[in-house]
């Protein structure tokens, strides 16, 4: 016979996951969240997919990510502001 426990805290590669926790996965990463913050955090997965989305035909355009979104130009100002 297996022993085991149920609702009971676990660790994983060195993170502790807590019953309760939300779990987050795709094929680069996987996220444990305590419920508290999940639904924020799952907005704001939501929304950089969204972004990812609507730059992929620019990058498979050719664009580079910081000509799209604008960190080029910043860099570049803040270059001429210190010279």
């Amino acid at each position: 016979m297996t022993e085991g426990a149920v609702e009971v805290a676990v660790q994983i590669g060195g993170a502790v996951i807590r019953p309760g926790d939300v779990v987050f996965a795709d094929p680069d990463r996987v996220c444990f969240l305590d419920p508290e913050t999940a639904a924020a955090t799952a907005a704001q997965i939501g929304e950089r997919e969204a972004r990812s989305l609507r730059n992929r035909p620019r990058l498979d355009a050719g664009e580079r990510l910081p000509d799209i979104n604008g960190i080029r130009a910043r860099i570049d100002a803040a270059r001429g502001a210190s010279s």
